[in-house]
């Protein structure tokens, strides 16, 4: 299933970009519960000249039926993404290749990032799922309890008072697959609906990481330039190597491993309890019998 989804962020595509990767950006979207957890490699270039690494996070905020929540806990819901960029060939631009960490055979969402300059004039805010192909199934596969979201006009931008070279759009389009007969459609479904709810909250944690940047690095003069106050952010965190622990405002669950690999063996393979007290058995199966059984 296609999906395209866009959203406006308080920072232009350059300097967001910049930023993305930085250490203090990771921990502050922790911090502000965007994720609960979030491990990454450090980056790595291919002899083909694009960079990669790997990320594995749990979202904060997953919509999920009650029962299978209770079942799998956070286990669905870790997530590893692959990252490929170049600067060069593909600039503002990432490739990306999500799975669950513990179902890598059972689904598989692909796609691209890209950073865009505002259009000239714009005052609105883009709908997350304008372009999102929800209703492309067949009509035996359409079922009344899956959630099929009507969405408003676009509001106007809560970022309508920066000046357009300081915002830009983010958009995230690709294809999620999920290899689960008679089911597959509705589980693709929710995660990009889950996709949608993620880059909803989004711009509000890029918005709170904007103003620790210009408390911090500007004396919370709005007036500084945004690109100097990212200049002075990404060169206090080269010299220091701790800037996340300065813009810090607790313990975020934040790791970075250096090298090209995640250690995915930490977490013990799931096992769900079963009623009567018999042998757990897999995540898999767990969520084969209750897609089936809806």
């Amino acid at each position: 299933m296609e999906f395209t989804i866009t959203c406006e962020l308080p920072l232009s595509a350059q300097d967001m970009w910049r930023i993305r990767a930085s250490a203090g950006f990771r921990r502050h979207v922790v911090e502000d519960g965007l994720l609960k957890k979030l491990d990454c490699t450090s980056p790595t270039r291919d002899k083909d000249g694009y960079w990669k690494r790997t990320q594995r996070y749990i979202p904060t905020k997953v919509d999920c039926p009650n029962f299978l929540r209770s079942i799998i806990g956070d286990t669905l819901f870790d997530v590893t993404d692959e990252q490929r960029w170049n600067d060069e060939t593909e600039p503002l631009h990432q490739r990306f290749s999500i799975r669950p960490t513990h179902l890598s055979s059972f689904c598989i969402t692909t796609g691209s990032l890209t950073l865009t300059p505002m259009p000239t004039h714009s005052t609105t805010t883009p709908s997350l799922s304008d372009d999102t192909d929800l209703d492309n199934v067949s009509s035996d596969e359409e079922d009344d309890d899956v959630i099929d979201e009507e969405h408003d006009a676009p509001d106007v931008s809560p970022f309508a008072t920066l000046p357009l070279c300081d915002r830009s759009l983010h958009t995230i389009a690709g294809t999620t697959k999920v290899n689960l007969p008679g089911a597959g459609w509705a589980v693709e479904r929710s995660i990009i609906h889950n996709l949608r709810v993620f880059y909803s909250m989004y711009p509000a944690t890029v918005s709170n990481f904007r103003k620790k940047l210009y408390d911090k690095f500007a004396n919370g003069d709005q007036n500084v330039p945004t690109s100097v106050v990212v200049d002075r952010f990404l060169k206090h965190e080269e010299e220091t190597e701790s800037v996340s622990d300065d813009l810090s405002d607790g313990d975020a669950d934040v790791t970075v491993t250096h090298g090209n690999s995640l250690d995915l063996g930490n977490m013990p393979p799931f096992e769900a309890p079963q009623k009567g007290g018999g042998a757990g058995c897999s995540i898999e199966e767990e969520l084969e019998k209750f897609f089936v059984s809806v």
